[in-house]
């Protein structure tokens, strides 16, 4: 028992967690991403003595396939400030990838030929101001 001289302390009710909502959970998953670009942007202003060639090169794999079946793509590029990559297949069809002013980048695709024939396969890296260069490599499909 309590005694009757002495105040009750006032009860605090515990905060209600409400789960986030999908769509606060995307904004902020948004919001992220944009504050990453924009502090990777912030880190590629050249402090960096010398200037790096813009080149770029590609190899596939295998060289020779079936129709239909998928081939894959190696590019590794670099210079100042990559501004993005293309990859046209030599068929019509063409894939491109952001570096974001990047000084080096590289990846894989893959990409599957419908029709058999030789296709000359070009990628090109563009920097910020414009410049650009390319490489090619040569697939075989077969029947």
């Amino acid at each position: 028992m309590r005694p009757s001289g002495r105040p009750r302390s006032p009860r605090i009710p515990s905060p209600s967690v409400e789960p986030a909502s999908a769509d606060r959970v995307r904004r902020g998953l948004r919001w992220g991403i944009v504050m990453a670009l924009a502090l990777a942007l912030a880190c590629t202003t050249s402090t960096v003595s010398g200037i790096r060639e813009l080149a770029i090169t590609i190899t596939a794999t295998p060289t020779t396939a079936a129709v239909n079946t998928p081939v894959e793509f190696r590019y590794d590029a670099m210079g100042a400030q990559l501004a993005g990559i293309v990859v046209a297949y030599g068929d019509g069809v063409a894939d491109s990838v952001a570096t974001f002013g990047a000084s080096t980048a590289g990846g894989r695709l893959t990409h599957t030929y419908s029709a058999p024939g030789m296709f000359q396969v070009e990628a090109t890296v563009i920097e910020g101001n414009g410049n650009r260069a390319s490489n090619s490599v040569s697939v075989e499909i077969t029947p």
